[in-house]
C-alpha cells in the first residue's frame, strides 16, 4: 500500500502525463516503481504512459506481467490486448481477450 506520500507521488506523475509530458511522468513512475516493486498499479500506469509513448514493447512487457500474477485485473488484460493490437498482432490480442474471459 502506497503512503500518502508517494500515493501524491502518484498523482503527481499521472498529472504530468495528462498535461503532455510524459517524459517526466514515466521518470516519476519508474523510480516509484523502484521504491515499490511489484505495485500493480503504478506498473499499470507507466505501461500505459509507455504505451502512449510508442514504447510499445515495454508497455507489453508490464501488461503482461501483472496479467500473469493479477488475473483478477481485467485492465492489465485489455491492455495487453491493446498493446498487441498496437504491434499489429491481432492473434495474440485475442488470445488474451479469450484467456481473461475464463
Amino acid at each position: 500500500m502506497l503512503s500518502p506520500t508517494d500515493r501524491a507521488q502518484l498523482d503527481a506523475a499521472l498529472a504530468l502525463a495528462a498535461g503532455g509530458r510524459p517524459g517526466e511522468a514515466r521518470a516519476r513512475l519508474a523510480r516509484l516503481l523502484r521504491e515499490h516493486p511489484g505495485d500493480p498499479e503504478i506498473q499499470l500506469h507507466l505501461a500505459g504512459v509507455l504505451q502512449a509513448a510508442g514504447r510499445l514493447d515495454e508497455a507489453a512487457a508490464l501488461f503482461a506481467e501483472v496479467a500473469g500474477y493479477r488475473p483478477d485485473l481485467p485492465v492489465a488484460a485489455i491492455g495487453l490486448a491493446r498493446v498487441s493490437r498496437d504491434l499489429g498482432d491481432i492473434d495474440a490480442a485475442e488470445r488474451v481477450l479469450r484467456r481473461s474471459l475464463l
